[in-house]
């Protein structure tokens, strides 16, 4: 049964909505790109996050395009998170999880397979909503689902205000929650409003927000945060696998 619950979870993780729609106005969801020495050179400018393998969950690397790089026809330009993931036989892959958007938090479920990665606007202002998407060792595409941010926040009028990620998790029977946690100023006193999304369906779904007491962890389950620094020795792999840089 446990088995079963861990496949459903993978299944519906794969199709996670609502999914983001691709048109010409908005950016791709985990759009694919080429890994180059320049790419990893750039992305390690503010450090690396991620970490080994964990159960059937790949190894991983997350690092950072500067909006303002010097280089703007590295990665046509693009700015935001890039992930870099170890495939079968050591082979890297890399994709943007969602153009100009930068990591928030990342999420393993080693015994399904499964990293989540949180990301969010947060060049000139903080976004307004949160995207999610998922991926494995086998699977080099996925979905993107974005979770709008509580219609209280930045009322009556816009205050920068925004939901920042304090715990995700997911259990086996499908049952979940985010809770996120608002830094806000009303009647002149600062507050800190503490917000629940909650699924019934791993994650396919996410019911509208309730506002919490105060802060507490989300209902334990298969997810452990996985968005620490990363081992020396994963990104020194990365880098062979790169290539040295080219000569100036």
């Amino acid at each position: 049964m446990k088995l079963l619950c861990l496949a459903l979870l993978a299944a519906f993780l794969t199709l996670a909505a609502p999914a983001r729609a691709q048109d010409d106005e908005q950016p791709e969801c985990m759009a694919p790109i080429a890994i180059s020495s320049e790419l990893v050179a750039e992305a390690a400018r503010f450090g690396w996050r991620g970490g080994e393998e964990r159960g059937a969950a790949p190894a991983f690397l997350i690092g950072e395009l500067y909006y303002l790089r010097d280089n703007q026809e590295l990665a046509g330009g693009v700015y935001g998170s890039v992930a870099f993931v170890r495939g079968a036989g050591g082979v890297w892959r890399a994709f943007l999880p969602m153009p100009g958007e930068a990591l928030v938090g990342a999420y393993v479920a080693a015994g399904a397979g499964v990293l989540v990665l949180a990301t969010q606007v947060q060049t000139e202002g903080p976004g307004q909503s949160w995207t999610f998407v998922r991926l494995s060792d086998a699977t080099a595409a996925g979905e993107c689902g974005e979770i709008a941010f509580p219609a209280a926040l930045n009322q009556p009028a816009w205050a920068n205000e925004t939901l920042e990620m304090h715990d995700f998790d997911i259990g086996a029977d499908g049952r979940g929650e985010i809770v996120g946690i608002a830094r806000v100023e009303r009647g002149g006193a600062a507050q800190s409003w503490v917000f629940r999304y909650r699924t019934r369906d791993s994650g396919a779904t996410w019911a509208a927000p309730s506002r919490l007491a105060g802060a507490r962890e989300a209902r334990g389950g298969l997810f452990e945060k996985a968005d620490g620094q990363a081992p020396p020795a994963l990104v020194a792999e990365l880098e062979r696998f790169a290539g040295p840089l080219p000569p100036h």
